[in-house]
């Protein structure tokens, strides 16, 4: 996808909250850039882009600028703080794959005036060393109706004067799972000032280049004062081991002078140690064993140190290398089920034996990326003569799909699909 900047003059409308909310006692104030109502016949680059629900596009990186003279005019001074952004969304369609997917906005002030050059693969390493990230989530979705998306950032943003540039990026495992296209409103007028283009791709493309609408949720810079309120720390409740996932700040107090550092502990009553880097209200962190992790937050005005809730992850062991049963009365009830114990990797070579008699087996078997799997650790699907079969669709068209994974050995099965159009046997997908 495409980053552009604009080349005319942007309207502006400002809308100021009379009934004022608080953010510890903060006032605040929303901001709207862009006030055209024109929606894209399929999507455009940001925040999140999909053309279709069929479309094979595994995700988008993209990157705004908005002026310091826009900024300006929109009532946004140097010290203030942003809480919130704000997309609207003009139409009902939603990722309905079950889990949502991974998404990340960074933003950062910078003296762009624009309009932006080049292409993605040569600024996105800049994109990287000059924003920070301000919210992130590996299981976001978009709402299911149409209307104004606002995220609440996890780390809120300090503005220091000039421009900001904001950027996303988002992935879709396999490419699917949106109900349809995404489209959010823009202003005639302001294909400048976005860059962005489709994972993978190495360069800008020419269509779906508008630059959304935003609104802006700020409040004056405060420094803060007294003892910090720590608020709620947040985690996944299971990971895998080594696997990455977001701690996630809400509800603290926020001003300038104050600072963040994340602890971690094996026992809710500690000793905390202080996680090397993690040092804003939202960091990606790894884990081997059970995990406890709180947030300490410093106001450097008053000296006072105050600390979030715990949050306990938990550590999903691999699957224990051997051999195991599928069948009624089996290990597994099936090789779906089979599959799903893999979900955090094997720990050596597995082999999954049908039970005699135990067949036909009814279903599609989805096989990912297996964590751990090589020469060695491979993974055996054993079906002793019996049957495999699916009512596949076109939607689903194989019996066995290997998404990525290697290392995968199938024997011994009656594979029979049930019908003789749109439907394989076996398919190999994702390298």
């Amino acid at each position: 996808m495409k980053k552009y900047l604009f080349n005319g003059l942007l309207s502006i409308v400002i809308l100021t909250l009379s009934n004022l909310c608080s953010v510890n006692a903060i006032a605040q104030t929303i901001t709207q850039i862009g006030s055209g109502t024109l929606s894209p016949a399929n999507s455009l680059y940001g925040p999140v882009y999909r053309f279709s629900a069929t479309s094979i596009t595994t995700g988008s990186s993209s990157n705004m600028l908005f002026t310091a003279v826009e900024l300006s005019a929109a009532g946004i001074i140097a010290g203030d703080l942003i809480t919130e952004i704000g997309f609207n969304k003009t139409n009902a369609n939603y990722f309905d794959n079950g889990t949502g997917i991974p998404f990340t906005m960074r933003m950062g002030n910078t003296s762009n005036l624009g309009p932006l050059t080049g292409t993605i693969a040569t600024e996105w390493p800049n994109i990287l060393a000059t924003q920070s990230i301000v919210f992130t989530d590996n299981n976001f979705n978009v709402p299911q109706t149409a209307g104004w998306m606002t995220i609440t950032l996890t780390t809120p943003f300090v503005y220091t004067g000039g421009s900001i540039e904001l950027s996303t990026e988002h992935t879709m495992p396999g490419g699917s799972g949106a109900t349809g296209n995404i489209a959010w409103e823009y202003t005639s007028g302001f294909a400048d000032y976005l860059i962005g283009e489709t994972i993978s791709s190495s360069s800008n493309l020419s269509t779906y280049k508008q630059r959304p609408n935003i609104q802006i949720t700020h409040v004056s810079g405060t420094p803060c004062s007294g003892m910090p309120v720590g608020g709620a720390a947040t985690a996944p409740a299971l990971v895998c081991p080594s696997e990455q996932f977001n701690l996630t700040l809400s509800g603290q107090s926020i001003g300038s002078g104050m600072s963040y550092q994340w602890m971690s502990s094996s026992s809710s009553t500690g000793p905390w140690t202080p996680i090397v880097g993690a040092t804003t209200t939202s960091e990606i962190v790894s884990q081997t064993t059970d995990t406890y992790y709180r947030c300490e937050l410093t106001c450097t005005n008053s000296a006072s140190t105050g600390n979030s809730t715990e949050v306990f992850v938990q550590t999903s062991p691999n699957l224990a290398a051997g051999t195991y049963t599928v069948g009624a009365g089996g290990d597994y009830a099936t090789f779906s089920a089979a599959t799903a114990a893999m979900s955090c990797g094997i720990a050596g070579p597995v082999v999954f034996n049908a039970l005699a008699g135990s067949g036909p087996f009814n279903e599609q078997i989805i096989i990912p990326e297996i964590i751990n799997s090589s020469a060695i650790n491979t993974v055996t699907y054993n079906g002793n003569g019996e049957t495999l079969t699916s009512t596949t669709t076109t939607g689903a068209r194989s019996l066995f799909l290997l998404d990525g994974a290697d290392y995968i050995v199938i024997e011994d099965f009656n594979l029979l699909t049930q019908s003789d159009q749109n439907n394989f046997v076996v398919q190999l997908t994702n390298s």
